[in-house]
């Protein structure tokens, strides 16, 4: 229970103990409040502030964080040149091998609770933005029959044909990873956006499209994308997000060639240089002792 795990911390004598979950199901922030290590931190599985006393510091970047917006805080904000790097678990492909198509594939494999309505709107005018355009939709939820006739339906009320979405069911983590060589541009939802979902997409050299929202969990993207060096797709509304795509899918080719310059980037740059990310992760946490 939380008495007996704060004892079991406070006897280990702990300088920082950090929490991964925050508001989620089965979280323990209650061991946090009893204060069994010198000084607390939130970090990476809550992306948003604790607004918990008990947490004394927050790990971000500038991105997530940008400065001026400590009052949004409960917690003292950390920066990190960037938030997070990914390194690829043991069956992650190095490489995807891709289908070339005459027409341009978007995509995305979120959550499903992540694609409300607004997203939805904003997917349908990328769709329309792009004549012979289509989306790639792959998930858990999508293996349920009515929920892939309610995405249907729901694009089809914002104009786009069932013709021009390909709803796909879950499958191995490989087959799920396959997925990014038939897709030439994955779409971030939001205000939610995806976190390793984005990592995934761009180690595999799929470039990714987000709209920088006001929070947190809105600005993952933004952040994922300026640590690869590609800003140009951060969006900061959402006719300039349907710009983007315009712009992506109308040199096909040439963001067909750029796909390999992109997948170097995340494994080379900041997104995948583990050891110098550890090191700032190592600085921020003796600064907070």
């Amino acid at each position: 229970d939380d008495a007996g795990a704060a004892a079991r911390i406070e006897a280990d004598d702990l300088d920082i103990l950090v929490d991964l979950s925050g508001h989620t199901s089965r979280h323990r922030l209650k061991v946090l409040g009893r204060r069994p290590a010198r000084r607390t931190a939130s970090f990476i599985g809550y992306p948003s502030t604790t607004g918990y006393g008990a947490v004394d510091a927050l790990l971000a970047d500038g991105v997530l964080a940008p400065e001026g917006s400590d009052a949004e805080f409960s917690e003292t904000v950390m920066r990190l040149p960037n938030w997070l790097s990914f390194a690829p678990p043991p069956s992650f492909p190095d490489r995807v091998e891709r289908t070339r198509h005459d027409h341009v594939v978007f995509g995305s494999l979120n959550n499903f609770p992540k694609l409300n309505d607004a997203v939805l709107d904003l997917w349908a005018e990328v769709l329309k933005a792009t004549p012979r355009s289509c989306l790639l939709l792959k998930c858990g939820a999508l293996a349920e029959p009515e929920t892939a006739k309610g995405v249907s339906e729901a694009f089809a009320k914002r104009g786009v044909g069932a013709e021009r979405l390909r709803l796909e069911q879950p499958e191995t983590f490989a087959q799920a990873m396959a997925a990014y060589g038939r897709m030439d541009i994955a779409l971030d939802p939001f205000p939610y956006n995806g976190g390793t979902t984005t990592a995934h997409a761009l180690r595999l050299g799929a470039p990714v499209i987000t709209l920088k929202g006001a929070r947190f969990s809105a600005r993952m993207g933004a952040s994922f994308l300026t640590a690869v060096g590609r800003s140009e797709w951060i969006a900061s509304s959402p006719g300039e997000y349907v710009e983007i795509a315009r712009g992506l899918a109308d040199d096909l080719a040439a963001l067909r060639r750029s796909q390999d310059d992109l997948a170097e980037a995340a494994r080379t740059g900041p997104l995948g240089d583990i050891s110098r990310w550890a090191q700032a992760v190592e600085a921020a946490f003796r600064s907070l002792r």
